[in-house]
């Protein structure tokens, strides 16, 4: 769904943010799922998380990744709100 412009956000001296572009999207609830392989030792971390547009997402906690369709590797370590 993002734009394809996923990168390491160059304001994070840790390397550990990433950023990507959204197309504009109708209100509702969302859900992100990540795969980033670590920078360090190569390692994936896996995650998701939810945010709402116009609407309070669903429960914020962090929920176990049961396999997106679609995984994203990235070269950052973590992802905000990782483990």
């Amino acid at each position: 769904m993002d734009l394809g412009d996923g990168r390491v956000d160059p304001d994070d001296l840790e390397r550990k943010t990433m950023l990507v572009t959204l197309p504009p999207l109708p209100p509702g609830d969302y859900w992100v799922y990540y795969l980033a392989a670590s920078a360090e030792d190569g390692h994936d971390e896996a995650g998701s998380f939810t945010f709402g547009v116009g609407v309070v997402p669903p429960g914020r906690e962090r929920h176990a990744l049961a396999g997106p369709r679609r995984p994203w590797r990235t070269s950052a370590p973590s992802c905000p709100g990782g483990t």
